[in-house]
Order: structure tokens, then sequence, then C-alpha cells
């Protein structure tokens, strides 16, 4: 005789396939990351995961740059890590009145920001990584950004994308 399943059984079942306790947000203070980190703030209360909210701090091309000292630029640099840290410190304040286990990390370490964000989330043993579909990038009419894009396709773990 075959025992029924009941569906307690499937749920606890499909839990025990894919478990998610630490979710990593990229963002990057566009409108689609706003939406991501909806998602994923809701996502980690669900789960009661720990949150990840991360941007990464990308030095322009020199081609983009108006003609600045070599001296300045650090302190542009500067601005933009203090102006992110504030941001994503107001997010890390909104999932925690949430009860979610939050925290903020802006990375400044040069280099594409997509470097820093694979490596970081390699090192870091994410369950989850969450972005937008587009960023602030200059593309905007591209259908998958490249941040968003390069951590589908070669990122360890899943990948959810929010329009």
């Amino acid at each position: 005789m075959t025992e029924a399943k009941t569906s307690s059984d499937a749920e606890n079942a499909s839990s025990d396939v894919f478990q998610i306790t630490k979710i990593l947000i990229a963002y990057d203070g566009s409108q689609h990351a706003m939406k991501a980190f909806t998602a994923a703030k809701d996502l980690a209360k669900k789960y009661h995961a720990e949150l990840v909210v991360l941007t990464a701090v990308e030095a322009s091309p020199p081609y983009f740059l108006p003609q600045v000292p070599p001296g300045d630029e650090p302190d542009n640099r500067g601005y933009e890590t203090d102006k992110d840290r504030k941001e994503l410190t107001e997010l890390v304040r909104l999932a925690k009145a949430d009860g979610i286990d939050a925290r903020a990390e802006v990375l400044d370490e040069g280099g594409p920001a997509i470097k820093q964000i694979l490596d970081y989330a390699e090192q870091g043993g994410f369950d989850l990584i969450v972005a937008g579909t587009r960023g602030l990038g200059g593309f905007s009419k591209m259908l998958l950004g490249s941040v968003s894009s390069s951590l589908v396709s070669r990122v360890h773990c899943p990948v959810l994308v929010v329009r």
C-alpha cells in the first residue's frame, strides 16, 4: 500500500533542496536596484536569512572625466563612497525595522564593479544574489544590464533578476 504525501510533506521535502540563509543584493541606486532590494528584503524576511546590501564604486574611465589634476580624483571617489554608505545605511535601517539581520558593504577596491561583486560573492558563501535588470549604466535600452548578465552567467549560486 502506498502512502499519500500531504502538502506539508511536500513543503518539507522542497525546503531541504534549496535553503536560503544568506542573500546578497547588488545595489547601484537605480530604480531597478530599489525594486531588487524590496524583493531581497521580502525573501530575507520570509526565510529568516541574513541580507547584505552591496555596492561597488567603480572609477570612471578617463575619457568620461573632466580634466582634473590627478590629486583631485580620490576626493571625488570619497564623495561617491560616502554618498553610497549613507544610502545603504538607510536601506539596512529599513530591513532591520522589518526584523531582518542586515548589513551594508561598500566596495572601493578599484577595477570594474562586476569583478568586485563577483569576488565578494564567491568569498561570502551566499545562497542567493538579487540584482535589478538594468542599473545606472549608459546603455539603458539593453534587455539585461551588464552586471546582472555577468552575475547570471558567472556566479556560483542562483541569481534573481528583478525588473
